[in-house]
């Protein structure tokens, strides 16, 4: 991307997509990083690594961001991902029986599944990679 606004828009939903919270001046000054280069240094992955970064000035991680069931999805694929994501919890000594009762719908299953998975992994957790279920999950404040 070469135009500015357009490079702040795309920074702006992957660091939201990763539980950051952005301000537009915060998503300009990142991305104007990035704008004129290219080969190494410039590429995806190391946008991603600076806005992972635990001492990264551009992005601060919201308190409130949690792995939850995208609601763009389609009820199938957040099924689908409930079931993946029990069979990794169970794994772990976890139990997908203790949903919480007023979990009625799979997209609110599917929070208490995939946010449970997440919180699983601790600091090796990321969020792009383990917050994904297919489509299905997404890391959002």
């Amino acid at each position: 991307l070469k135009d500015l606004n357009k490079m702040s828009a795309f920074i702006g939903r992957v660091a939201s997509h990763m539980g950051y919270d952005v301000t537009h001046q915060q998503g300009s000054a990142f991305a104007s990083v990035y704008m004129h280069g290219d080969g190494a240094g410039y590429q995806f992955e190391d946008v991603l690594a600076d806005l992972q970064s635990k001492d990264s000035p551009w992005f601060n991680r919201s308190a409130d961001a949690r792995c939850v069931a995208d609601r763009n999805a389609t009820q199938e694929a957040v099924e689908k991902a409930i079931m993946w994501g029990c069979a990794q919890l169970g794994k772990t000594g976890h139990s997908c029986s203790d949903i919480n009762s007023a979990c009625h719908s799979a997209f609110q299953k599917g929070d208490w599944v995939f946010s449970r998975y997440y919180q699983s992994l601790r600091k090796d957790a990321n969020a792009l990679k383990q917050c994904n279920f297919g489509g299905a999950a997404v890391f959002s404040s």
